[in-house]
C-alpha cells in the first residue's frame, strides 16, 4: 500500500520551480505515473503510447499549475488532466476510432480457481463493456475519491454523478452476482 500524499502542497511547490519544484514534481510522479498508465492501459492505449501519455500528463501539470492560481480539488484536477491528455491522444488518431472494447469469451466458471479469480474476470468483462463506469468505481473504492471529485473528473454535476454512481454499483453487483452463485457451489 502506497502513502498518500498531499496534492495541494505538491502543486504548489511545482508552481514556484527550483529544487523544491523537482522534489514535489518527483514526488508526485512517484505517486501518479502508476495510476495514469493503469487508467490509460484500462481504456486501451498501447504500452509505448502510455508512457508518452503519462509524460504528457506530467508535461500538461507542471506548466498548467505554474498558471494556475488556485486549484481547488487538487486530486480531481490532476485526475483531469491525464484525462484531457488520453482524449487528445484519441483525437490526434483522427484515422482511428476510440478503442473497440470486445467482448470477453464466456469464461468457464468451473474452471475457476477461487472467488478472487471469479471477481477479478467478472470485474475485467464489466471494465470492457463500460470503461468509463469502471473507472468512476475505481476513483470511488480505490482511490477514495469523493462524488465531488469524480463529479469534476467527469465533468458532470455532484448530483448527476451520484446517481450515476448508483447505477454503476447497481449494474456491477448484477454482474459480480456470478460470484456469489459461484461460492454457494463450493
Amino acid at each position: 500500500m502506497s502513502v498518500s500524499v498531499d496534492e495541494a502542497v505538491l502543486l504548489r511547490d511545482i508552481s514556484l520551480g527550483g529544487r523544491r519544484g523537482r522534489r514535489a514534481l518527483d514526488e508526485l510522479y512517484r505517486y501518479y505515473a502508476s495510476r495514469f498508465l493503469a487508467f490509460y492501459r484500462r481504456r486501451g492505449v498501447s504500452e509505448f503510447d502510455r508512457e508518452e501519455l503519462c509524460q504528457d500528463a506530467f508535461i500538461k501539470i507542471v506548466r498548467s499549475c505554474r498558471e494556475a492560481e488556485d486549484i481547488h480539488a487538487p486530486r480531481a484536477w490532476l485526475w483531469s488532466v491525464a484525462r484531457s491528455v488520453m482524449l487528445d491522444y484519441f483525437r490526434r488518431r483522427s484515422d482511428e476510432a476510440l478503442p473497440l472494447w470486445q467482448e470477453e469469451s464466456d469464461v468457464d466458471w468451473e474452471e475457476s480457481l477461487n472467488l478472487q479469480d471469479c471477481v477479478d474476470k467478472q470485474f475485467a468483462r464489466f471494465a470492457a463493456r463500460a470503461p468509463e463506469a469502471a473507472q468512476a468505481i475505481s476513483w470511488a473504492v480505490i482511490e477514495g475519491f469523493t462524488a465531488v471529485e469524480i463529479a469534476d473528473m467527469l465533468e458532470r454535476s455532484p448530483g448527476a454523478t451520484r446517481e450515476y454512481l448508483s447505477q454503476v454499483r447497481k449494474k456491477l453487483r448484477q454482474a459480480l452476482a456470478v460470484c456469489r452463485d459461484y461460492l454457494t457451489q463450493q
